[in-house]
């Protein structure tokens, strides 16, 4: 997905998944969650949504979890 592949490993990046692409199939491995924000950021992609917009969207996500993790370690 992307150029060289950049746009995949963002995805995973931002997701924490591992994704595989072949021909026209693509493959997720990750905990649910995981799963489910890089499948929504791939399917908009299909659709046709700016880039940027997606990342912008899954580092959002990220900074909540992570914001919503250590709030919960503290109780």
């Amino acid at each position: 997905i992307g150029k060289d592949g950049k746009v995949r490993k963002k995805i995973e990046m931002l997701t924490g998944t591992s994704i595989s692409v072949h021909k026209n199939e693509v493959a997720l491995i990750g905990k649910v969650e995981e799963i489910h924000s890089a499948r929504n950021a791939i399917e908009s992609i299909i659709r046709g949504s700016p880039h940027s917009k997606i990342f912008l969207a899954l580092e959002g996500k990220k900074s909540k979890d992570k914001f919503a993790l250590r709030h919960k370690e503290t109780f």
